[in-house]
């Protein structure tokens, strides 16, 4: 009996010990949990050294840098082999992102300043082939070729827009426009010369066909005013021949 109630008394001790040793091992790891927690909530502003903060990859490349410019934060982006891809920068009037190609030419950029924004993209020989703008004036648009020359644009203002369109060569081939007093539309050959014309006026309008050669030789015509409508036909000389009313 005797050694019975001191076999049970150890197993007590044992699990008591046991028991106590697991509750100890639970809340240590709970608090230690409890503190990396508060740690990491406590880590809620980065302090940026005066000459930049760089973030590296793995195997030691530079693929991001965060720093301070002139008038605010820029952060900028590499690729693998160094070249900058892309950057956010803060200037006094706004601000701008910028993209750049492989070859860390520029390709394309987004800006603001106090009057309105801009956006603008080249081709691989930063060529601009693309523009958006808006101003206190108004917005435009404008389309380029791969040499850069404009071959379309498009404008809106206080008193009207336009829409202009041109050939490789730089030649105006189609315009039109809309004013306060009207509109009006206008096609022309190869060469910028005048084919066919429209226009719109507070009291009537008109309509002007030239031949091909386009000499200010007009081969038809229709003007309508308040006082009534004409039509009026010439020859390839530009000599009139036939006329109504």
């Amino acid at each position: 009996m005797f050694k019975s109630r001191i076999l049970i008394q150890a197993i007590l001790i044992i699990a008591a010990f046991l028991l106590g040793s697991l509750l100890t091992i639970n809340f240590t790891g709970r608090a230690n949990q409890a503190v990396v927690k508060e740690e990491t909530l406590k880590v809620n502003r980065i302090m940026v050294p005066a000459d930049g903060l760089d973030f590296v990859s793995p195997d030691g490349k530079v693929i991001g840098r965060l720093g301070k410019g002139k008038s605010g934060g820029e952060f900028t982006v590499y690729n693998n082999r160094g070249i900058i891809a892309g950057g956010l920068v803060a200037k006094k009037p706004g601000g701008e992102l910028s993209v750049w190609n492989n070859e860390g030419e520029l390709i394309g950029a987004i800006g603001g300043d106090k009057y309105g924004g801009r956006l603008s993209i080249c081709n691989n020989d930063q060529k601009l082939v693309g523009q958006i703008r808006a101003d206190e004036h108004g917005a435009g648009m404008g389309v380029f070729n791969k040499q850069g020359k404009l071959v379309g644009g498009l404008g809106a203002g206080e008193f009207g827009g336009g829409l202009f369109i041109y050939n490789d060569l730089g030649k105006t081939v189609g315009v039109m426009a809309a004013t306060q007093e009207g509109g009006g539309l206008g096609i022309f050959d190869n060469q910028g010369k005048k084919a066919v014309g429209m226009r719109i006026y507070k009291h009537g309008g008109e309509v002007t066909v030239w031949n091909r050669k386009g000499q200010a030789r007009v081969t038809g015509e229709i003007v309508a005013t308040e006082g009534g409508a004409e039509f009026t036909a010439y020859d390839t000389k530009g000599k009139k021949i036939w006329g109504a009313p």
